[in-house]
């Protein structure tokens, strides 16, 4: 889930700085990257996409649970999910939720909203015989590991730790290329201390 979610937020971010929809805002000392409310539909449209579009045609999996060699389907027959289906289940995942904080009161509470339901689908999933959590009963899916797939736990590692030496890398060639500007930040910093 994360995986997946990290992805979307990586294409959402590209797309949202390349159309402006992110921006970087200066405030006092400090720079921050903000986003509209527009960027936050291309994120839920994105996830959308991304979600409904994997579990559904008979792909029946997302990159990250590719990774957990994961698969989900219809929870009566085990085919795969019909796009209504997919659907029902993104919705029921309530990663919309969060386009609904287009100003910075409500904002706070649907994080706190969002977070809630995280809980409320991680017991439900949890505590049901079946691992079914409350988005799965909805869409009427089910996960499952397909016979001799292995665990994939490996797989999985293998790629986390060369995600993050691939991320160190491109952060070491970062503060070469930008090794100037970072002293004067730190110097500005510093000043401010």
């Amino acid at each position: 889930y994360l995986v997946n979610l990290v992805l979307v937020g990586i294409v959402a971010g590209i797309i949202g700085g390349a159309t402006g929809l992110l921006e970087t805002v200066r405030v006092g000392d400090t720079t921050t990257m903000v986003g509209s409310i527009g960027y936050d539909l291309l994120s839920v449209a994105l996830g959308a996409a991304y979600f409904i579009g994997s579990w559904s045609g008979g792909r029946r999996a997302t990159l990250g649970q590719r990774l957990f060699s994961i698969q989900v389907g219809n929870a009566v027959d085990g085919r795969a999910l019909t796009t209504e289906q997919a659907a029902r289940r993104w919705a029921g995942l309530g990663l919309w939720i969060g386009a609904l904080g287009f100003t910075t009161v409500l904002a706070g509470f649907t994080t706190l909203a969002a977070i809630g339901w995280m809980v409320i689908l991680l017991i439900t999933t949890a505590t049901s015989p079946t691992k079914q959590g409350i988005h799965d009963r909805i869409a009427g899916s089910a996960t499952a590991r397909p016979t001799g797939a292995g665990n994939g736990l490996v797989t999985t590692c293998l790629v986390i730790v060369i995600g993050f030496v691939l991320l160190s890398l491109l952060a070491v060639v970062a503060l070469i290329f930008l090794g100037d500007q970072i002293s004067g930040i730190l110097l500005d910093v510093g000043e401010c201390v």
